[in-house]
């Protein structure tokens, strides 16, 4: 009798693995980038959202985000990398381009890790980058944990880079967004922290960020659909702090809706930013045949830096006030008379 129960018990195991292993899906090497590949996503600014629920089989209604700015996303092999590129990350295996700033990514054991960002401008930022390192195979409920430290360089500045995170895969099912529906998503949240400590002349600075973030990426492809982010940036200057902490929400997701903005970028190529680095809060614009509609600065994470004031100069240039930029890397959207903008990467030291 004993026998008999325990073989219908073991036939009933059997029947509900399948759907056991269904019902909790895996995320896997499916989830890395593989390039070439070319699409657009909507920015938005994500204050006061709430970034979902954890739990299986959710159904995240994010239809009703709000319009943003629309970035074109292109996933990239080596040998599409400008030269100086390659010969900066030869470890490099893909790269990430959203605009004019290239990520450059390889995947070392469980993570996928960022190398570097490379603006139109300038080599931004050349180290190890836990901020934006993820595992490549995880399942649901899993937690990983990552701390890693290496030199860093940000411009001309040199220096090191410590950081810690903490991935949980805590959620999977249907996800809607202004673009449409899709399934087989599961949810990724992320919290850690990234200390830099720099050496720029004479001056010792420490940038410390403290993030969150929310990733909806689909389960059985590279696509991620929806990231939140929510980053506080501190600084300090020889011990002193430089400013009050600065906190951005930001949001974006794949695809874009009729509000949302043209980047007419690739139509201006002659378009230059100087200095870059600023050391200030002044930069000037040249090589624009038009005088600009609008000049808007985000930073990297999304939200707008608003008091930015412009004025055209009689060389034909214009002339960018930014009174409460602080040091990090920033988007300029300089509006072109026939809609779109022209899209060019700052960076303040």
């Amino acid at each position: 009798m004993k026998n008999i129960v325990l073989r219908a018990a073991l036939l009933v195991l059997l029947t509900l693995l399948p759907t056991m292993a269904w019902a909790q899906p895996r995320l896997d090497t499916r989830s890395v980038p593989s390039p070439p590949k070319s699409f657009v996503q909507t920015r938005f600014d994500a204050t006061g959202l709430v970034f979902g629920t954890p739990g299986r089989e959710q159904v995240w209604d994010f239809r009703s985000l709000p319009p943003g700015q629309l970035q074109n996303r292109r996933y990239l092999s080596p040998s599409e990398f400008p030269p100086s590129v390659r010969d900066s990350f030869p470890s490099a295996q893909f790269g990430i381009q959203v605009d004019t700033v290239l990520s450059v990514y390889a995947v070392q054991g469980r993570y996928l890790r960022l190398l570097g960002t490379v603006g139109s401008n300038t080599q931004l930022t050349v180290g190890p980058d836990p901020y934006d390192t993820r595992p490549t195979e995880i399942v649901f409920s899993g937690t990983i944990i990552d701390a890693h430290s290496g030199a860093i360089r940000v411009g001309t500045a040199t220096g090191r880079r410590f950081g810690q995170t903490s991935t949980t895969y805590d959620g999977y099912g249907s996800l809607q967004t202004p673009v449409g529906r899709y399934d087989s998503v599961a949810r990724l949240s992320t919290i850690g922290n990234t200390f830099d400590t720099l050496q720029t002349g004479s001056d010792i600075i420490v940038v410390r960020r403290s993030f969150r973030s929310v990733v909806y990426q689909s389960i059985v492809s590279d696509t991620q659909l929806l990231v939140f982010d929510d980053i506080t940036t501190s600084i300090t200057r020889n011990g002193s702090p430089v400013g009050l902490p600065n906190r951005t929400v930001s949001g974006a997701y794949h695809g874009s809706n009729p509000a949302t903005s043209v980047d007419s970028d690739a139509l201006f190529p002659n378009v230059t930013v100087a200095p870059c680095p600023l050391r200030g809060s002044v930069c000037s614009v040249a090589g624009l045949p038009f005088t600009p509609l609008s000049v808007r600065l985000f930073s990297m994470a999304g939200p707008e830096v608003h008091d930015v004031q412009w004025t055209p100069d009689a060389d034909g240039r214009v002339s960018i006030s930014m009174p409460y930029i602080t040091p990090g890397a920033y988007i300029l959207l300089i509006g072109i008379p026939d809609g779109g903008n022209v899209v060019r990467t700052i960076v303040r030291l």
